[in-house]
């Protein structure tokens, strides 16, 4: 006998191939779950051991009686009377491994593997069979040598020869299970983050219903043991071992709802995905060892208003929930079960917990003399249960008013046609008398105004200047002044739909009017909520619109 050879087969039974060249080749085993190795002696065969070039060691011109590197030994005959020596009890066949892939800088010699019960011992007809684990991902070159008890080289009935045996590109192990941890929910990601413009408070207690959360955490992949896998690292091709990504976070492993006594209340039917798609991130074989085989999970999550757009709510504690696995089958650890009825089982892992309202923008009537620029407000609802209220807790919601439009009607803000009352010019290229023209010299200059609801409100009330222009972020926009003599009115629109907006404003729309206007002064609700809101301007002592349900003016004297 000259030689040993290894097979494998997984746990179960099942002869699985347990070859890998890299990343690309199918699983094998699960990381630190046992799988079988058999090995057995085999006859020398004068094909293994050829002298066919320069690194091939021969003895006085011939073969050295050594199979050669990479040799197929697999078919050679088994010597089946190995291990029933008299000198048997003094020997054993041990197992070590060589990690090839994933090549971790961070790795030690021999990368990060600890393989067990290395050790082969009892043999019959010249073999024996028994598991061994393999506790990290990737891809192995096994080695077996004949060692005496005291781990030293044995001499194989005093042949002078060190019986040796090895397979290469064993693999591919990948984890068992991954762990969700450091779960954080980012509030109103788009008002928070938008390039180029700060909100007041870009700290936000609250999401509305219809708008952009950001999701994240982080995901260890484990062994069988729950021990975090180092090797599971990603990159390109046959250098990628993560096989947890982006195509295995499909909206349906989201989940929204509210943790009850007894049955969840799920509501992941209102559930969509944002502008930034969820995904996950694995570092490459280069980074430090405490960040391997740590995943990041990111992406922006949207909780719909009801499927007919009526408000409900406000939801105060909402749980965000995922479930996934990657292509090898590795599975997320779950902990939360959300029926609660037989058979108990966990459906989903916390991420992290939301509170969501639903709001409305509203623009609040303003009057005042013809003669004096009007501010025209702008104000946030949410809805509190039972009925609206002011949302004093939004001072990041951004309204920006694109001046530099070339048409009025196309702008965020403008004067809604066929709205016109009284004496007031609709022309509003503030060239005339009459004429009221909002943001006037903002129009002229060709610059757009970008202004910040407070507490709710806007009104000259933050004192906060976060884009360093010396002027209130959260100010009212103005239309000018049209002159004495002309009184009137106008109802004035904001559209949330503007593309034109650093971000869509839709989840502030309401159901202010019919979709289908017959007249712009009449608002008959019709069930759909996707109007944008609208406010009437009243210059001078005008009657102006139905809507103002008391107007007093009231005389203040000179003081003497």
């Amino acid at each position: 006998m000259q030689h040993f050879v290894l097979e494998f087969s997984s746990l179960n039974g099942i002869l699985d191939d347990s070859y890998a060249l890299d990343a690309t080749g199918s699983g094998f085993a699960v990381a630190a779950v046992g799988f079988n190795t058999r090995v057995q002696g085999i006859r020398y065969q004068t094909g293994d051991d050829q002298i066919d070039g320069p690194g091939d060691i021969t003895i006085d011109g011939l073969p050295d009686g050594i199979p050669d590197t990479d040799s197929q030994l697999w078919d050679n005959l088994v010597t089946p009377n190995f291990g029933a020596d008299t000198t048997a009890g003094g020997y054993k066949i041990q197992i070590s491994s060589t990690t090839t892939a994933p090549v971790v800088v961070a790795a030690p010699p021999g990368g990060f593997c600890t393989l067990t019960d290395t050790d082969f011992t009892s043999f019959t007809n010249g073999a024996q069979t028994h598991t061994m684990t393999f506790d990290e991902v990737g891809i192995i070159d096994l080695e077996a040598v004949l060692l005496d008890l005291a781990n030293a080289p044995a001499d194989y009935l005093s042949s002078n020869t060190q019986l040796t045996g090895h397979v290469r590109d064993v693999g591919r192990f990948y984890p068992a299970t991954f762990e969700l941890s450091a779960g954080a929910i980012l509030s109103r990601i788009q008002a928070a983050s938008t390039p180029t413009m700060m909100c007041i408070d870009p700290i936000s207690a609250f999401t509305y219903m219809g708008e952009e959360f950001q999701v994240s955490a982080l995901l260890e992949a484990q062994n069988a043991l729950g021990v975090r896998t180092r090797n599971y690292v990603g990159g390109a091709g046959a250098t990628d071992f993560a096989k947890l990504e982006a195509a295995n976070l499909p909206e349906g492993s989201f989940f929204i709802f509210e943790e009850l006594v007894g049955v969840d209340n799920d509501l992941s039917t209102r559930r969509a995905f944002g502008t930034s798609d969820p995904d996950i991130s694995w570092p490459g074989a280069a980074i430090a060892e405490s960040n391997l085989g740590i995943g990041l999970l990111g992406g922006n999550l949207v909780f719909n208003r009801q499927a007919d757009g009526s408000e409900d709510g406000p939801y105060i504690t909402l749980s965000i929930g995922l479930t996934t696995s990657d292509s090898d089958g590795a599975v997320l650890e779950l902990d939360i079960d959300l029926d609660e009825i037989g058979p108990l089982a966990d459906d989903v892992a916390l991420v992290a917990t939301e509170t969501f309202r639903y709001g409305r923008l509203m623009i609040d009537n303003a009057f005042g003399p013809e003669t004096e620029d009007l501010a025209i407000p702008f104000r946030i609802e949410y809805w509190n249960g039972s009925d609206w209220a002011t949302n004093t807790l939004d001072s990041c919601t951004i309204l920006t008013y694109d001046a530099s439009e070339d048409d009025a009607t196309l702008r965020s803000a403008f004067y809604v046609d066929d709205s016109w009352e009284g004496v007031l010019d609709g022309d509003s290229d503030g060239q005339d008398d009459g004429e009221t023209v909002i943001e006037n010299a903002a129009v002229i200059a060709d610059s757009n105004i970008i202004i910040s609801i407070s507490g709710g409100l806007t009104g000259e009330s933050s004192g906060v200047d976060a884009n360093l222009d010396n002027v209130d972020d959260d100010r009212p926009l103005i239309t000018s002044a049209p002159g004495e003599g002309f009184e009137g009115s106008v109802l004035v629109e904001f559209n949330l739909f503007d593309p034109d907006l650093p971000y869509p404003l839709d989840f502030l729309s309401y159901d202010w009017r019919s979709t289908v206007e017959i007249d712009v002064l009449d608002e008959i609700e019709d069930g759909s909520y996707v109007n944008n809101p609208r406010g009437q301007i009243n210059f001078g002592s005008y009657r102006g619109h139905d809507r103002v349900i008391n107007w007093q003016e009231i005389y203040i004297g000179p003081t003497p």
